[in-house]
């Protein structure tokens, strides 16, 4: 099996410490009490969010053009943190994704976005296609 690309991230503290690229080229911040985040900072959401709209928008691409369709394609990806009602006191992650393709149909946007996720590893993520290892040393 080959590994395309590898990157990790340090925690301290949990959602109120700090998270550092272990190349330092950014660190992650939580949102403030208003919930805005301060300028130049960002979130696990938010990264989830770009990482799951670039990702599935490839992948709708890659069966577009496979089909021989031909249209501007943006993915509008919304993350929600919210409460689990299957696991009292604890939050889950929601996504919902938007497509806008003007030159496509509804149902070819559907069939589209029903490819997409056999193929891209973050929809995969959705349907157990991850793999989480937890390494104690």
């Amino acid at each position: 099996m080959s590994v395309h690309y590898e990157t990790k991230f340090t925690n301290v503290g949990g959602r109120v410490g700090e998270s550092v690229a272990i190349d330092n080229t950014f660190k992650l911040e939580q949102p403030n009490e208003d919930g805005k985040m301060n300028p130049g900072s960002t979130n696990p959401e938010q990264l989830f969010a770009a990482a799951l709209a670039s990702c599935y928008n490839g992948a709708f691409l890659y069966h577009m053009e496979a089909a021989g369709k031909e249209s501007e394609v943006k993915f509008i990806v919304t993350v929600y943190l919210e409460d689990d009602p299957n696991y009292e006191g604890t939050m889950r992650v929601r996504c919902e994704c938007k497509v806008d393709a003007p030159q496509l149909t509804k149902e070819e946007i559907k069939d589209f976005l029903e490819k997409a996720q056999t193929t891209s590893p973050y929809t995969k993520m959705f349907k157990g296609g991850a793999i989480l290892e937890n390494v104690v040393d």
